[in-house]
């Protein structure tokens, strides 16, 4: 089996990794920022495997695509051997295919089809902290399915999480200890230093295109090197960047690209192989995590993301801007020093750092629940109550899912009802149980 010569930090819990492997159910892996995690675990993984499989599930589609494609070039093969990815409209499969990236949603979809996940060894649910409500949902399918299996005596189906801002601590209270292995690596490869915006209502509150070019002049100013990933919260901030830096490209003679999920490969290929002329990448939080940009030495980050919320008074999904939380300012400045020393430009001030969230709000707490309450009557038969949850669905969500359901007729009032009454007599559900 060809690897690749390069170490990475992950490498040196590879003989861990493995001998717990067959003595646990569960795993909880916390590595810094550019460890190698997404890529090398799989790979480690794969030579005890036989013919089973590994999902490894990503918050997004681009993710999953490039560290598919990294993943088999490690091996020496083409992406769609021995690993592949798998998603609504594009997919690189094979017989062959035993690593299979993936996004969460998909993931769900496939669930549907492949109730027991049979042929499946392990579930890898990387960069968790990001905590979508697909993140939340597949953790309690494939808690209910582990379940189920150890009922039936059936081969256990393994779960691992992963990423470099997880709070291992509170999975661990979650899981099963007896059967859950937590694996920390806090080493990062190369420095990282940070610089902030002074905390000058003027410098703050001015136009977040003008101070990303300001970033930019300070940093071409200071002499240093290397490729540059700038972080916006969408599009529009992103289009409104790029008119205004586009002489200062050409002056300076950067290259100046824009990643975004529909790239084609072509532009892929641009932006990801090394190149002599430099680089400017303007992206959203899809750059934040799993994939490693060739060439990347310094990041500018707006400290801003766009969130999507559910409002339950008007039925409507909303999406405005807003801070990010530390982890993923983490996460962000992790993109710089991946292949050598790196530097990170956040641009507001340090004590607006100092005062957000560790993490972002799970998308549990803010969300339409009726599309995940059908897929959970579908798969298991059950109410989202009766699943495991990392964050229990807020009690408002969940009657507005039953509401929404009832109201087009998708599900049955006297089996919810039913099905409530048993639960707050204490019934014991039977596994096999089909309410809905």
């Amino acid at each position: 089996m060809k690897h690749s010569h390069i170490t990475l930090p992950i490498d040196s819990l590879k003989d861990k990794i493995i001998s717990n492997f067959n003595n646990f159910s569960n795993f909880i892996i916390k590595a810094s920022p550019g460890s190698g995690k997404t890529t090398r675990i799989p790979l480690f993984l794969l030579e005890i495997l036989g013919n089973e499989k590994i999902y490894i599930l990503e918050p997004r589609r681009l993710a999953a695509k490039l560290a598919a494609i990294q993943v088999a070039n490690e091996l020496g093969e083409k992406v769609g051997e021995r690993v592949g990815y798998i998603f609504r409209y594009e997919q690189a499969v094979s017989e062959k295919t035993q690593v299979l990236f993936l996004t969460e949603g998909t993931f769900l979809k496939i669930l549907a089809k492949n109730r027991t996940l049979v042929g499946v060894k392990l579930v890898i649910l990387d960069e968790f902290h990001e905590r979508h409500l697909s993140t939340d949902a597949a953790l309690s399918f494939i808690l209910k399915i582990q379940n189920e299996k150890r009922i039936a005596n059936l081969t256990d189906l393994k779960l691992m999480i992963m990423s470099a801002t997880i709070d291992s601590a509170y999975l661990e209270n979650f899981l099963d200890l007896k059967i859950t292995k937590t694996m920390e690596l806090n080493l990062s490869r190369f420095p990282l230093k940070l610089e902030y915006l002074p905390n000058t209502t003027s410098i703050i509150q001015a136009p977040l295109a003008k101070k990303v070019k300001s970033a930019l002049e300070n940093i071409i100013d200071q002499n240093l090197l290397g490729d540059i990933l700038v972080f916006f919260p969408g599009m529009k901030e992103i289009r409104e960047a790029e008119a205004l830096l586009v002489s200062l490209c050409q002056f300076h003679e950067f290259n100046l690209f824009v990643l975004h999920g529909d790239l084609t490969g072509p532009e892929q290929d641009q932006i990801l192989q090394a190149s002599n002329q430099r680089k400017i990448i303007l992206a959203t939080n899809i750059a934040e995590s799993s994939i490693t940009i060739p060439g990347i030495r310094i990041v500018i980050d707006s400290g801003l993301q766009k969130e999507s919320s559910y409002n339950f008074y008007s039925g409507l999904q909303e999406v405005k801007i807003t801070k990010t939380s530390k982890a993923s300012a983490i996460q962000r400045g992790g993109r710089a020093n991946r292949e050598a020393a790196g530097f990170c430009f956040r641009i507001y001030a340090q004590i607006d750092f100092d005062q957000r969230p560790e993490y972002s709000k799970a998308e549990i707490e803010k969300s339409d629940l009726s599309e995940l309450t059908l897929l959970s009557s579908h798969l298991f038969g059950y109410s989202l109550n009766d699943l495991q949850w990392l964050q229990a669905p807020p009690d408002d969500a969940m009657i507005n899912a039953n509401d929404l359901l009832l109201t087009l007729n998708a599900i049955d009032k006297i089996n919810i009802l039913l099905r409530l009454e048993l639960k707050y007599l204490n019934t014991l559900f039977i596994p096999d149980w089909r309410g809905f």
